[in-house]
């Protein structure tokens, strides 16, 4: 558990790196956008990702039949979580809202893609 753990930090480390990166250059396109903004949504998605990813490897050592159930469930969470987070800073901030946006879709469909193919790979050994 703990290698497979650290191959998604590691893997969601260099995505985290990437979007800085991109947040940087957004940051030359969009005068209105706050570089502060975006690096508080790229950490949130590391900080929530790896903290559900290692819940969701408990969980599968412990009692791997509950896995899909455990997987399904945080993915629900995970979505509500992110679906109030988005709607808030959308409209608390509406003028960095298309930067936004184009971050936070980024960011969720990178990290949601490194989660399950860890999920699979750990699947995968455990069958």
């Amino acid at each position: 558990m703990k290698k497979n753990f650290i191959n998604f930090i590691s893997v969601a480390l260099v995505i985290t790196g990437l979007l800085v990166t991109a947040d940087g250059l957004a940051k030359k396109q969009w005068a209105a956008y706050n570089l502060h903004s975006g690096a508080a949504v790229i950490f949130l998605f590391l900080f929530l990702y790896s903290l559900l990813h290692w819940y969701l490897l408990k969980t599968g050592e412990k009692e791997p039949k509950k896995f899909v159930n455990a997987f399904m469930g945080i993915i629900g969470i995970k979505m509500m979580v992110l679906l109030a987070f988005l709607g808030i800073f959308v409209y608390t901030r509406p003028l960095e809202k298309t930067a936004f946006l184009a971050l936070f879709a980024t960011a969720y469909l990178l990290h949601t893609a490194n989660e399950i193919f860890w999920a699979n790979r750990f699947v995968q050994k455990k069958s």
